[in-house]
């Protein structure tokens, strides 16, 4: 790479910059250090548990070799153990907490707090708050944002729809096709906004991997860029979810398959690297509004019955954009415009993607079938199941 530029500074991409995985690119296994580890070699029992659990993380099945992995840690001194154990346990840590956070309950009542509390100027910070709910491509989609209280610049966002089977592999598809992003990603001239760049950077497993995003924002903001890892996770046969966490990764190098930013110069001195982190759940969509939900995907409640094929996707992230604060203008335009339009466009291209019109996806889903699309094929009818 010339350059590292990216950013999520926005998010016009956060809707869709993240389920980076390409396995065509990715030529080893999570994990390859060297075990140095005593305990293990004085009981094979441990070393057995460590290779099950190495063998399920290199199976994309993080929270499942975290599982097994916890008791050898409560019972034996960590420091026995090769850093593999320990990164995955702290990356399922860090996933579990977003899980959680993610299926937290909204507050249901912020609509009628906020009309009650429109002269206090700190209402919209610290708290989800309801922004719409809109029909995008005639799904259900409920779209959430919350200030932060103390910085009052950081924004997160909060995107629940619900999909049908028929388009998880075409969702999926659109979202993990990185360099193709810019082909279907909304901009705009006035303001001018949108994605300048997108680059992955590398594959660093089957479902994984680390994406270079750069966006302009309207003058007179700087450009802004991040450097994102995304982690695919199959959690389908405990919780029944796969789930993808998106962080940006602070700086790059060598000792992680990377090569370092290039020098800052006065050409860079306009980008601004912002923070990022996020993500999404899919899981199997449990009818709390029977075919409201799901109105003109099915012509009757009966029939979506039938199906039995909906996939509740939720996505979350929160956003640092190195703002002072978060310009009202552009705030109203982000949650009014720019966040709906992105998620109406990821829908449309992936019923695109479905129906045969996008030859450029179709490609990618046919060139990586055996080793990836195939497996999402049977993961999400187990999923289903």
């Amino acid at each position: 790479l010339n350059r590292i530029r990216s950013d999520t500074s926005h998010i016009v991409a956060l809707c869709c910059c993240s389920i980076t995985m390409d396995p065509a690119d990715y030529s080893g296994e999570h994990c390859n250090d060297d075990h140095q580890d005593n305990t293990s070699d004085n009981d094979p029992t441990i070393h057995q548990t460590l290779l099950n659990a190495e063998a399920l993380y290199n199976d994309d099945k993080l929270l499942q070799a975290a599982r097994i992995l916890h008791p050898l840690f409560e019972k034996h001194q960590t420091s026995s153990f090769a850093n593999v154990h320990r990164d995955i346990l702290e990356k399922a840590q860090d996933c579990e907490k977003f899980i959680t956070e993610i299926k937290s309950r909204r507050n249901e009542d912020n609509d009628a707090e906020l009309s009650s509390d429109q002269g206090d100027d700190n209402v919209h910070f610290g708290r989800w708050i309801k922004q719409s709910t809109a029909k995008c491509r005639d799904r259900k989609t409920d779209i959430h944002y919350m200030l932060d209280k103390e910085t009052q610049s950081q924004l997160s966002l909060r995107v629940d729809s619900v999909v049908e089977k028929s388009l998880f592999i075409p969702l999926l598809s659109v979202l993990n096709e990185s360099e193709l992003y810019t082909t279907w990603l909304p901009s705009w001239s006035l303001p001018r906004m949108g994605v300048r760049a997108c680059d992955k950077i590398c594959q660093t497993g089957r479902v994984s991997q680390v994406t270079a995003l750069t966006i302009d924002l309207p003058w007179p903001l700087q450009t802004r860029e991040a450097i994102i890892s995304a982690i695919g996770v199959d959690d389908i046969a405990e919780l029944g979810e796969i789930v993808v966490r998106i962080k940006c990764l602070d700086d790059v190098g060598v000792e992680d398959g990377l090569a370092h930013p290039p020098t800052v110069t006065k050409d860079r001195d306009e980008v601004v690297r912002i923070d990022f982190e996020g993500g999404f759940v899919f899981r199997k969509y449990e009818s709390t509004g029977g075919c409201k939900d799901v109105e003109g995907l099915y012509t009757d409640e009966s029939e979506a019955e039938k199906e039995g094929d909906l996939i509740m996707v939720s996505y979350q992230s929160k956003t640092d954009a190195k703002l002072r604060h978060i310009p009202e203008s552009l705030l109203n335009f982000v949650l009014r415009n720019a966040v709906e339009m992105t998620w109406e466009n990821l829908l449309h291209v992936a019923e695109e993607v479905r129906d045969g019109v996008r030859p450029l996806h179709a490609k990618k889903i046919l060139d990586k079938r055996e080793v990836l699309y195939g497996w999402l094929e049977e993961r999400v009818d187990a999923m289903l199941a």
